[in-house]
């Protein structure tokens, strides 16, 4: 067969070069490809002018549904690399800094002062099904504050209290935990400037202040830069943010979301209303949890390091929890279609709606959800906290001795308990005055987020070796506290010594049936019959090697078979000794039983972390 010149479409009109091509067939083709994969959201010369980029209309299939394109245009910017792309949903936009994560690249175009100089087909061949997008959601970390007598106008002796926050494509998160300085006391002209680490993927930072407790915006600070220097130029104005992310489609086009970040309130991401399915990891730090919610709808709490399957029929969202961790092809023995983002096989999910409606275990079998059994579920926990101290002494107001060294430690209480000691940190520490036993000491602190109160505790030493010194001395809903003298109380929470002791707990994740009881840490079984119990607990690290401790739930506080028993080691040289327990086991309760964690310890042993977790598994 002879060889065809390249003479173009327009040049077969009337005759044809080769006798065997038919060209209205070609033709036929070429229509048929025309608004479809080969062309869609192409670049359209003829209609393009100027600064003024046309492109070709479409269809696609995205996340089982046809999505719909008209042919259109879109502005340039000159003298510029301007990036053309379209969201999921088919929304086409420019910009000249790059593709955006989440939206879909149509082209990179260049242009001078007035027209076009080159276009870039930048469509993807097809469309991943099998992706994962992070969400950042956390709040800066490390955050500081000093000050200096010159360059500013903040006024003399003046405590003043900043908060930071991340801004991200998506939102802006929680605010940083406050930090506070005190300016000069000899000067007018003071300035405070503070410092922070912004997490990744945020575009900014936010800061504000003055007032503690009503901090207002002040400056928005570039990705680039991680400090601000408040001269007091600036009036505040505009409130903290709630942390609450209102998403976009292209911030969910994926089978996979990753929630990350340090977090520091109650975070709540927004979904659109959008028919699709996903995959979602809670990876985040912090004591709070995560919101999931549509627009209008009750909002749906996802503990920390806990996976969700979740599904939007563009009226509201339906979580399923899965009960082990989930990765890109597998769920718990299921497994994910690359393509489709549908389920096969077989795992368990725990069904979570409204936080009023019950909590149902389910099995989930290729596509097909089918109850198992009732499950009233509590999980509680318990973390380790520490809070920086300010201190100082007076020789007058108290009956403090003369010549002594105290220590003191102050632990947030939340709605449902005090948090733990932390011993490396219980160092801060004052001596007294010689001569007089009218002393007093006055402690000072920053104030926590989601704090009700604060516990302030006394001891004789510091350090891991003195926490069993530190007694209760006060309760104050205040960021400060004078000791008089006043006899100290219990010691710190979250010890054991020689006794079988109950655990307290701090946070409530899930209570369906409202069985927990705050005030003795007890749990009162609303159903008779077989219960999966996880209790797991880590205690201070550099405890004493070689010691006994036990770790058990259960109705009596005491020894009994299902305890299980450890020991602390000795840790080869150079290495911290660290002590982590998990009891899990399945037990026969009846309604009306009250279940505890306890723990028993050979010598005085302080616990930093703690959780329980208690599943119905029917009759």
């Amino acid at each position: 067969m002879s060889t065809t010149p390249n003479l173009g479409l327009t040049y077969l009109v009337s005759g044809q070069l080769q006798p065997e091509v038919t060209v209205n067939n070609d033709l036929n083709v070429l229509d048929g490809a025309l608004g479809t994969a080969a062309t869609a959201f192409g670049y359209n010369a003829n209609g393009s002018s100027g600064l003024t980029f046309a492109y070709f209309g479409g269809s696609v299939l995205e996340n089982g549904a046809p999505v719909a394109v008209a042919a259109g245009s879109v502005a340039l910017t000159a003298s510029a690399t301007n990036y053309v792309q379209r969201t999921p949903g088919g929304t086409v936009s420019v910009n000249t800094t790059g593709f955006t994560a989440g939206y879909i690249p149509m082209a990179e175009v260049v242009t001078n002062t007035t027209a076009i100089t080159t276009v870039t087909d930048m469509r993807p061949a097809f469309i991943a099904q099998g992706s994962r997008i992070v969400l950042e959601v956390g709040a800066p970390t490390g955050i500081a504050v000093s000050t200096a007598t010159t360059g500013g106008r903040i006024a003399a002796s003046t405590t003043n209290t900043y908060q930071v926050s991340a801004l991200y494509p998506w939102g802006e998160s929680a605010p940083s935990a406050p930090v506070s300085v005190t300016t000069g006391s000899s000067t007018a002209t003071n300035e405070n400037t503070i410092s922070w680490t912004l997490p990744t993927g945020a575009i900014a930072s936010k800061v504000y202040g003055r007032t503690s407790g009503s901090e207002l915006f002040i400056a928005q600070v570039a990705a680039g830069t991680s400090t601000y220097t408040d001269t007091g130029s600036v009036t505040p104005s505009g409130a903290l943010p709630t942390g609450t992310f209102t998403l976009t489609e292209a911030e969910v086009n994926a089978d996979i979301l990753s929630i990350q970040g340090a977090l520091t309130a109650q975070t709540t991401l927004v979904f659109p209303l959008r028919p699709q399915k996903w995959v979602i990891s809670n990876e985040t730090t912090g004591a709070y949890v995560v919101d999931l919610e549509t627009s209008g709808t009750t909002a749906i709490s996802v503990g920390q390091g806990t996976a969700y399957v979740a599904y939007c029929n563009g009226t509201a969202l339906e979580l399923v929890q899965v009960q082990q961790a989930v990765n890109a092809t597998n769920v718990n023995g299921g497994t994910i279609n690359a393509t489709t983002g549908a389920f096969s096989g077989a795992l368990t999910v725990q069904e979570a709606t409204a936080a009023s409606n019950p909590v149902q275990l389910q099995q989930l079998t290729n596509g097909t959800l089918s109850p198992v059994f009732d499950a009233p579920e509590l999980v509680v926990t318990n973390i380790g906290t520490t809070i920086n101290l300010t201190l100082s002494s007076s020789t007058t107001g108290g009956s403090i001795a003369a010549s002594t060294t105290y220590f003191y430690a102050v632990l947030p209480v939340l709605a449902s308990g005090s948090m733990f000691a932390i011993g490396a940190n219980l160092n801060t520490s004052i001596e007294t005055a010689s001569g007089t036993s009218t002393n007093s000491n006055a402690i000072s602190w920053s104030a926590d987020s989601g704090v009700a109160s604060y516990n302030v505790y006394r001891g004789t030493a510091g350090g891991l070796a003195g926490m069993g010194t530190y007694g209760l001395i006060g309760n104050t809903t205040s960021t400060s506290f004078t000791d008089t003298g006043q006899t100290a109380g219990a010691g710190l929470p979250g010890s054991s010594n020689q006794a079988f002791t109950v655990m307290p707990f701090s946070s409530v994740v899930t209570d369906t049936a409202n069985g927990w009881d705050i005030s003795n840490n007890s749990y009162t079984i609303p159903k008779t019959g077989k219960w999966l119990v996880i209790s797991n607990l880590r205690y201070q690290d550099d405890s004493p090697s070689g010691i006994s401790y036990s770790l058990n739930a259960n109705s009596s506080v005491a020894d009994s078979p299902s305890d299980l028993w450890f020991m602390t080691p000795t840790p080869a040289s150079g290495q911290t000794a660290r002590q982590g327990a998990v009891n899990t086991r399945i037990a026969n309760f009846t309604q009306g039983e009250t279940v505890s964690m306890f723990s028993y310890a050979g010598e005085q042993m302080f616990a930093t972390e703690a959780s329980l977790t208690l599943l119905y598994l029917g009759a």
